[in-house]
């Protein structure tokens, strides 16, 4: 017996099933058994690609559900000539595909199912709350995660005191932990750098350091920031600048002379400043004169050596900023 390929799904064209490899975001295998699938149950993403590999038997890979074919995704044939069938997972499909072999769905009840999974997106975005601007993030993944039920809807999202790194320390169940896949669109407003870290946890560059974000459980809408302040060790983020929303803390203070904006005066920004001596780049320019000449030379030597970080000796002094540079902006994914 005969059974037809749709060109979606077709399989045991090389040229085809190439292209859809080369383009695949993770590729799984499934066994075709004599009246099984192995694994009967797989969980894809949009852009996975699928392999069914002959094991015993003549089959047909057939989308549909009660031993129908439902015209839609993919309808193949396995057999010891076509040993493997190859899809590509598209976007816009139902959450669950199921699937079935002709010859023995009805009588042997040889079946399974696609579960397709489309990734968290995260998207940021500012927001004004008790004349605070805070950072807010919408996408993330919803459901149980450390510290809490997270949602997907937009919300002020906060720092927790207790955290000194990337490393997300609160385990209660008051603040859940924002993670995502990916990021997604940045608001208007929103400069700060953030990004999706390896374990999938959202990290914004604040002031104090790379830090997690998490939700706060009585945050019903995008319209609150109840966490703000609580135990005096939560707080928001400004979305434009990355400061810690607690009242005391500022940004570093960059030195006079930090050209490179790694919070110390060195060799490498002198070397940056050889580059531009002689010119007329505000950057370097640390008398105000509107010339990179001798007078800022001397306010250079001044600050050569000094730790800039917030907090120091230095940066807390009444010398001259250093005049703006460019600004960092959010990376999309990765640091």
């Amino acid at each position: 017996m005969q059974f037809s390929t749709r060109l979606s799904g077709l399989a045991g064209i090389g040229i085809l099933a190439v292209t859809m490899s080369t383009n695949a975001q993770t590729t799984h295998h499934v066994d075709v058994n004599q009246l099984s699938f192995d694994p009967a149950t797989i969980t894809v993403a949009p852009g996975d690609t699928i392999i069914w590999t002959r094991v015993a038997g003549n089959h047909t890979v057939t989308s549909g559900s009660n031993c129908t074919d439902d015209n839609t995704y993919f309808n193949g044939t396995i057999n010891a000539t076509l040993t493997q069938f190859t899809w590509q997972v598209p976007n816009g499909t139902a959450n669950v595909i199921p699937y079935f072999c002709l010859p023995h769905c009805l009588s042997f009840g040889m079946e399974g199912s696609i579960i397709v999974e489309t990734p968290d997106i995260a998207t940021s975005h500012l927001a004004t709350i008790n004349g605070a601007d805070v950072l807010q993030i919408a996408g993330a993944t919803s459901g149980a995660v450390q510290g809490g039920d997270a949602t997907s809807e937009q919300r002020t999202v906060y720092v927790w005191g207790n955290d000194s790194d990337e490393s997300p320390g609160y385990n209660g169940t008051a603040w859940p932990l924002v993670t995502a896949d990916e990021l997604g669109a940045i608001g208007v407003g929103v400069d700060v750098t953030h990004y999706v870290n390896g374990s999938g946890h959202v990290i914004v560059e604040t002031c104090i350091g790379p830090r997690p974000i998490y939700q706060f459980r009585n945050d019903s809408s995008s319209t609150t920031a109840n966490g703000q302040g609580l135990g005096n060790i939560w707080w928001t983020i400004d979305p434009s600048t990355g400061e810690v929303n607690d009242g005391t803390t500022n940004c570093p203070t960059a030195c006079p002379g930090d050209f490179d904006s790694d919070l110390t005066v060195g060799v490498a920004d002198f070397s940056l400043f050889l580059v531009a001596f002689g010119g007329s780049d505000p950057n370097f320019d640390l008398d105000g004169d509107g010339f990179v000449g001798v007078g800022d030379f001397s306010v250079f030597l001044v600050a050569f050596g000094a730790d800039c970080s917030r907090g120091s000796e230095f940066a807390d002094s009444n010398t001259p900023p250093k005049k703006a540079g460019k600004d960092r902006h959010i990376t999309s994914s990765g640091r």
